[in-house]
């Protein structure tokens, strides 16, 4: 009988050992594997290419779209009719950059992730991961602020509010056109105030990046780095759907 439960108790702990294994790799594939969701970004020459491509294409495009609204509407008449087109493109350019700074955290994701699940030293770890701070927190966010700030964004003040609307000052009753002129400015001012958040947003993000996995590093401790990538992509996950009830 003894022998018995001896035998139970061992099967018993033999069991608990297998499901606590379990959990445990459940729990590495969590902090690892599960982060590849975005293409792998394995050198900082990579990363820059993929960045500046993108914010290129995307910046392009949206001049583009400018310049198709700007021959459409041209005037008082066709700005008053289509007023309606004009926030929509207000509205489209905050949309623009919100969506390339979420693509620029997944790039900056994937390649943190690659720095810190490869074989390197930490000496050389720090070092690439300094590449990041460079590539994304001093030029690309910079330079998506002033794309678009003091681009697509100031071509719409000149054309709309300096442009079509003070043309039609003397041509239309005051009441109308300082209504006119009121909306319009406010709608320029509002996307400008967005567009100024989310530069500072996506500045103090990729800083948070850069100085949480930092740390880990030299601490030597790629578990707890892995989980800080995990939760910056839970982050990053909850803009997307953000942006997409907006």
């Amino acid at each position: 009988m003894k022998k018995v439960k001896y035998i139970v108790y061992i099967l018993i702990l033999l069991l608990i050992l297998t499901l606590t294994g379990c959990n445990t790799q459940i729990s590495n594939t969590t902090n690892s594997s599960n982060l590849n969701w975005v293409e792998k970004i394995d050198t900082s020459e990579e990363l820059k290419e993929k960045v500046n491509n993108d914010i290129n294409d995307t910046i392009t495009k949206l001049n583009n779209d400018f310049e198709t609204l700007k021959n459409e509407i041209n005037t008082y008449g066709k700005y008053s009719k289509n007023r309606e087109k004009v926030q929509e493109f207000y509205i489209n350019i905050s949309n623009t950059q919100k969506q390339l700074n979420i693509r620029l955290r997944e790039y900056s994701l994937s390649y943190t992730q690659s720095i810190v699940n490869s074989n390197l030293s930490s000496d050389e770890k720090y070092e690439k991961l300094e590449q990041l701070y460079e590539i994304i927190y001093e030029d690309a966010a910079d330079d998506v602020y002033e794309e678009i700030d003091n681009g697509v964004l100031k071509n719409m003040y000149d054309t709309y509010y300096d442009g079509v609307l003070e043309n039609a000052y003397d041509k239309v009753s005051y009441e109308k056109w300082y209504h006119m002129a009121s909306k319009e400015y406010d709608m320029w001012s509002d996307t400008s105030s967005d567009i100024y958040d989310e530069w500072l947003d996506l500045k103090s993000d990729i800083d948070n990046l850069y100085i949480d996995i930092g740390n880990e590093i030299w601490e030597e401790d790629m578990e707890r780095a892995n989980e800080k990538l995990q939760s910056f992509k839970e982050d990053i996950e909850n803009l997307k759907n953000e942006n997409e009830t907006n």
